[in-house]
């Protein structure tokens, strides 16, 4: 295997092997048998209803009339039989597997044509003759519908170009808009200033690495620098109330982008966690002695209910988020630990907490100084976790 997406390296020889076990309900000759068939028939079992649509006029005759995703297949009916079949594309391979059950046939088409047309053309070319249905000139249909779908793209590209507000300029100076955005299921993606433009840089996936040029007021043109991607995409930053960048959405630059390419499901914010945390420890740190003196009076002694429910508060944030960082295991451990002490605070009493750390108090706003230290290491830690 090659990737994590079922990219196995096979032959033509192979793959007709493993369509006869998948025909022949696991059965292997001369071995043991894989699965039996009620496995065969899970597998071909529909789970996700798909859409249909309408389909093309050229088409009318395929039009079916159930499509849905099994375990691993999709799954319709096809000139009055159940056909299971599946595409697999990656740059330079292209492949198309599809299989009647009841007549035992199967067909799989392996190219390095990077057209969808070429591999349906010849599967449907092959199951019409099988089936002994009046012959198509499948070539030239698919052949059209390319060039109807590819007139349509352009036209749309050009329609949205036009469109395009090109006196327009960004609301921010580019440093205001790098820094890391996350994605709860994705993980990090870090955009820096560098040479006088933005760039980004997907965490998990080395080739999503692009140059981001401006398209108009807060709307970039995602240009990923391996060309081979084609998957051109805008990403447009929106502010906050104060100015900041909030948040990042994404979508594909053009209808020809492939649907695998899913930047529209991402949810990019800003990790700002540890940035608050970084803030608050500073700030206080920079305070008067006296001033520092009085807030921890006050927090000590008059507002202990609504400290607690603070750390409270942001420990269950931190253990909610913690799955979705780059340190999952430390980011839980310290929500749990605010969450603690938090519970803890008004039953142990504050004195008896000055009493344990009494290094921290030797003069006045000792406490408040160390709590101001902690939440700065605490901060920086949590920025560089992505939190």
């Amino acid at each position: 295997a090659t990737n994590a997406a079922g990219g196995i390296n096979s032959t033509a020889a192979d793959m007709a092997k493993w369509m006869i076990v998948q025909l022949d309900s696991g059965r292997v000759a001369g071995a043991d048998r894989l699965f039996g068939e009620g496995t065969a028939r899970e597998l071909w079992s529909p789970v996700t209803p798909m859409p249909i649509g309408t389909w093309p006029d050229a088409l009318a005759d395929l039009q079916p009339q159930f499509r849905g995703y099994a375990l691993g297949f999709r799954v319709q009916d096809y000139r009055g039989h159940k056909l299971v079949s599946h595409t697999g594309e990656l740059p330079g391979y292209m492949s198309r597997l599809a299989m009647v059950p009841d007549m035992k046939l199967g067909v799989v088409v392996l190219t390095n044509q990077e057209i969808g047309a070429a591999y349906q053309s010849i599967v449907t070319y092959v199951l019409d003759r099988y089936l002994e249905v009046e012959p198509t000139d499948w070539i030239g249909v698919w052949r059209d519908l390319t060039a109807l779908r590819d007139s349509t793209v352009v036209a749309r590209d050009q329609s949205e170009a036009a469109a395009r507000d090109t006196s327009s300029r960004p609301s921010l100076p580019l440093a205001g808009y790098a820094g890391t955005y996350r994605d709860a299921w994705y993980g990090d993606v870090e955009i820096t200033e560098e040479a006088g433009g933005l760039t980004i840089q997907f965490g998990r996936t080395p080739s999503l690495l692009g140059d981001l040029e401006h398209w108009q007021f807060d709307t970039f043109y995602v240009r990923w620098r391996d060309r081979e991607l084609r998957a051109d995409a805008f990403i447009t930053f929106e502010l906050a109330a104060d100015g900041s960048v909030a948040a990042a959405p994404m979508k594909a630059a053009s209808p020809s982008v492939d649907f695998s390419y899913d930047f529209h499901d991402l949810d990019l914010s800003v990790a700002a966690l540890g940035v608050l945390f970084l803030g608050i420890g500073l700030t206080i740190l920079v305070w008067p002695r006296s001033a520092r003196w009085s807030l921890e009076n006050m927090i000590t002694r008059r507002m202990m209910p609504l400290h607690s429910i603070v750390r409270i508060g942001f420990g269950i944030a931190l253990v909610l988020a913690a799955p979705s960082t780059r340190l999952p295991g430390f980011v839980w451990a310290f929500g749990l630990l605010l969450i603690f002490s938090g519970v803890a605070l008004p039953v142990v009493g504050f004195e008896r907490i000055k009493t344990w750390s009494a290094w921290w108090l030797e003069k006045p706003g000792g406490a408040i100084r160390g709590w101001s230290l902690l939440a700065i290491l605490l901060g920086g830690l949590l920025a560089w976790a992505g939190t």
